[in-house]
This record gives structure tokens, C-alpha cells and sequence, in this order.
């Protein structure tokens, strides 16, 4: 980041070479799994990337900043649109459960229905929580990275994310085995 800093092309096309992949399948599981909104988020990234330069603190790691951008990026795209997950009958989470490898679900009927039943508990959630849960879940950030992302003492990340598994768990505990 250094040498972006430093306008260096070849150091900003490598950034975006790390991730870019990431990235879109962050917007994309965010931002209602639409292919052309997730694209359009990424160019939007990384030019805000490009335009907020010499607002990164080089003492942090950069996958916590751009997380932050993206984040932030996600809550404005929910208020502008006004749509919440509830009303979204588009989401789909058996690509988290496909990713994770933690569910042992015996077919796919049951992968199916456990991805409804989840998507369901997760829409029920505070916006803040489910930001918590997926950004550790899914994208497998750590607690003090999801603490950069959202502005929040490591405590209060450990805290939400216990207490939101705890729900999921008293939810879904059908599927406990």
C-alpha cells in the first residue's frame, strides 16, 4: 500500500489482483447475490480505494480497511435501496455452507432446507449482527480484523458473535447432529 501511496501502478494492480475475486463475492453475497451490482460495487471500491489514499493508516492491515470500505459500501446501498434482507427472496446461503465445509448435512435436500431456515434467522437479525457473523463465517475474517471493519472494541465483535451463534444455535437446533 506504500507504493500505491506512491502512485505506483504496478503495486495498485496487485492489490486488486489479492482482491478483487474476494471483494466481488463479498458485494455479491451482500448486495442481494446480483452479478452486475456486485461488479459495479467493486469498480466503486476500488476507485474509493484510489480516492481515500492518504486516508490509510500504513500501521493497520489493509484487508481491514478495504472490509471497512466494502462494509460501509453495503449499509449505504441497504438505506438507498430501502430493502431489507427480509423482503429478499433472492439470497441464498448455501454458498456459505458449500464454503465453510462446518455443516454436515446429508443431502441436499437438507443443505436446501437448512440454507432457508438460516437465511430466514439471519434476515431476523440486527444488520450489525449478521454483518458480524458473516464477515467471520463466511469470509473468515478474525475478531480483531471484523473490530477494524466495523469501528467496534474486539470485546463487542466477541460478544455479538457469541450471542448471535447462540441464537442461530437455539434456532436451528434441529440440526444440531
Amino acid at each position: 500500500m506504500l507504493l500505491v501511496q506512491k502512485k505506483n501502478e504496478k503495486a495498485f494492480n496487485e492489490l486488486y489482483q489479492r482482491y478483487a475475486k474476494r471483494m466481488l463475492f463479498f458485494f455479491y453475497t451482500r448486495l442481494y447475490q446480483d452479478e452486475q451490482k456486485a461488479q459495479d460495487c467493486l469498480q466503486d471500491l476500488f476507485m474509493k480505494v484510489l480516492d481515500k489514499l492518504d486516508t490509510f493508516d500504513t500501521k493497520k492491515r489493509f484487508s481491514s480497511w478495504i472490509y471497512a470500505i466494502a462494509a460501509n459500501m453495503c449499509k449505504n446501498e441497504y438505506r438507498n435501496k430501502a430493502r431489507s434482507w427480509e423482503e429478499d427472496e433472492n439470497f441464498d446461503l448455501s454458498r456459505l455452507i458449500d464454503t465453510t465445509g462446518s455443516f454436515a448435512l446429508e443431502s441436499e435436500t437438507d443443505k436446501r432446507y437448512f440454507a432457508n431456515l438460516l437465511q430466514q434467522e439471519l434476515a431476523a437479525l440486527s444488520e450489525e449482527n449478521r454483518m458480524v457473523f458473516l464477515l467471520r463465517h463466511q469470509d473468515g475474517l478474525t475478531i480483531p480484523e471484523i473490530s477494524e471493519v466495523l469501528s467496534c472494541p474486539e470485546g463487542t465483535v466477541k460478544s455479538k458473535l457469541f450471542y448471535t451463534v447462540k441464537k442461530l444455535n437455539e434456532k436451528l437446533h434441529v440440526f444440531k447432529d
